[in-house]
């Protein structure tokens, strides 16, 4: 399925879902999507649903049953108005608003710091990490999902740099549009492989993985670098993908 077609059928699904849940909770104030379906919808495998919302929250109740008949999986996550948004504040920045008032969204992220440039840097390190425990792990099992790991965390490195790059409220919920286009080609790529098919498939080079590591960290790196450098010269991002992978 083409990604035209991929955009129209997740579209039906999030009419549903905002119709559902305002039919739930007439308070709601907002309805953000967020995580990879709000900025790469064909690459993305379920929908990610932040509401906030003036209703007291009901113990108990996670909304879970109201899309159990939809053909993807839904997860949601419910705050107050007035409420921080904590770890979500990067993701929610990235979002896209479905319904609602964005200055009630505005004001949940106010105050939350976009990711640092020290914070990117470390979550490379961290990439390593888990890469050397990879290569040290003796249980097949282990290694493979150190390994998957490894790879979603440079993705996850590349995302920061991304959140940083755009990391101002007039830029809020236009992640991808927001780049020059070199950028969003190649960070497309990295959300591709890194996330999709390395991490969620588990389909990375199994022949040579800690090699693949090495050149994708390397073309994370300069993804990165020339975000940091305020996005001259777009040439910069990773031109083509390490070991001739399409």
């Amino acid at each position: 399925m083409g990604a035209p077609a991929v955009w129209a059928e997740r579209t039906a699904w999030l009419e549903q879902v905002i119709a559902r849940l305002r039919q739930a909770d007439p308070r709601i104030r907002a309805i953000v999507l967020f995580g990879s379906a709000g900025w790469m919808p064909d690459l993305a495998r379920d929908l990610d649903i932040l509401v906030i919302t003036e209703s007291e929250p009901q113990e108990g109740n996670d909304g879970q049953d109201l899309f159990r008949d939809l053909p993807c999986s839904v997860d949601l996550v419910i705050r107050r108005v007035g409420d921080p948004l904590g770890s979500l504040a990067a993701a929610v920045r990235a979002g896209r608003l479905l319904w609602g008032d964005p200055q009630v969204v505005r004001e949940a992220l106010s105050g939350m710091p976009v990711p640092s440039p020290e914070e990117i840097w470390q979550t490379i390190h961290a990439a390593e990490d888990y890469a050397r425990l990879a290569q040290a792990a003796s249980n097949p099992w282990r290694q493979d999902r150190h390994y998957r790991t490894a790879f979603n965390t440079l993705f996850e490195a590349a995302r920061l740099a991304v959140m940083h790059y755009l990391g101002t409220e007039e830029r809020w919920g236009q992640l991808q549009k927001a780049l020059p286009s070199a950028f969003a080609s190649s960070f497309q790529r990295l959300v591709h492989h890194l996330h999709i098919r390395f991490w969620y498939e588990g389909d990375y080079p199994r022949d040579r993985p800690l090699e693949s590591f090495e050149q994708w960290k390397e073309d994370v790196r300069r993804f990165v670098q020339a975000l940091m450098a305020g996005g001259e010269g777009e040439g910069e991002g990773p031109s083509k993908s390490p070991s001739g992978l399409p």
